[in-house]
């Protein structure tokens, strides 16, 4: 709520993110998410059940951003990504699902990598009210390419339930 405070919003807007906050950032709304995706996660940690915590960024991304390929680093069990444009003007700002062309290439440290290692296997467009939701693996890849011509900021929520005591990497 601090960071918030700083940016200088009105009350009524004060609260509606902090609802948000409380909301997205409760343990609840993580218990929701880890059962959802109850089956990879036992796969991935032999249970479903993990302490964690959640961090939420509102972001505003402008011409010239990128993030190249990457998975997310290895303290975060799950990642959701929601969008929020006004309209559909930005359908092709979504997120990008990659493969790398060495299909037997992994990483869990979650370091970028370059474009060039993978082909985009999908691009979730960027329309509002919706999200991209997916766990942590070593082989799920994502990124974002170069934001071009952009005449409007792409705003979304990054939601990151991440484990309770693993250290950011």
């Amino acid at each position: 709520t601090e960071d918030i405070k700083k940016n200088s919003l009105t009350d009524k807007e004060l609260e509606l993110w902090s609802f948000i906050g409380k909301a997205v950032g409760s343990q609840e709304f993580s218990d929701i998410i880890k059962n959802t995706f109850q089956n990879d996660l036992t796969k991935r940690y032999n249970t479903n059940k993990l302490k964690t915590k959640t961090r939420i960024e509102l972001i505003s991304d402008e011409n010239g951003y990128s993030i190249s390929p990457h998975t997310d680093g290895s303290h975060k069990v799950a990642t959701l990504l929601f969008y929020m444009p006004v309209d559909s003007e930005l359908r092709r700002y979504g997120t990008s699902i990659y493969q790398p062309k060495d299909i037997s290439f992994i990483d869990e440290r979650g370091i970028q990598f370059p474009f060039e290692m993978f082909n985009e296997v999908r691009q979730i467009p960027f329309i509002p009210n919706s999200v991209l939701g997916f766990i942590k693996t070593n082989n799920s890849f994502h990124g974002r390419p170069l934001i071009e011509h952009l005449n409007q900021p792409r705003n979304w929520i990054n939601c990151s339930i991440q484990h309770s005591k693993m250290l950011i990497n």
